[in-house]
């Protein structure tokens, strides 16, 4: 999850500032970046016979770090890159 909240956003921006984007597209990418995982992945463990539970798990977690993790990227938007 370290790499889904904290990587991926920093990946996005430095793409985003290398090719030179607008700044609210910047902060578009970022808050797609802290969406978190589609639920239906939750149907793969079982068709692929691995552990279901666990992925419940780890999207619930990653819901409710979204939570905190989207308004961060707001927050990240509107300071770092002045959009309103």
């Amino acid at each position: 999850m370290v790499g889904k909240f904290l990587i991926n956003p920093f990946a996005v921006v430095f793409a985003a500032l290398a090719l030179n984007a607008d700044p609210l597209l910047i902060q578009v990418a970022l808050n797609f970046e802290a969406l978190p995982t589609d639920v239906a992945t939750t149907r793969s463990p079982k068709k692929m016979q691995g552990d279901q539970p666990l992925m419940a798990a780890i999207i619930t977690m990653q819901t409710l770090l979204s939570f905190i993790m989207l308004a961060l990227t707001l927050l990240l938007g509107q300071v770092a890159f002045c959009v309103n």
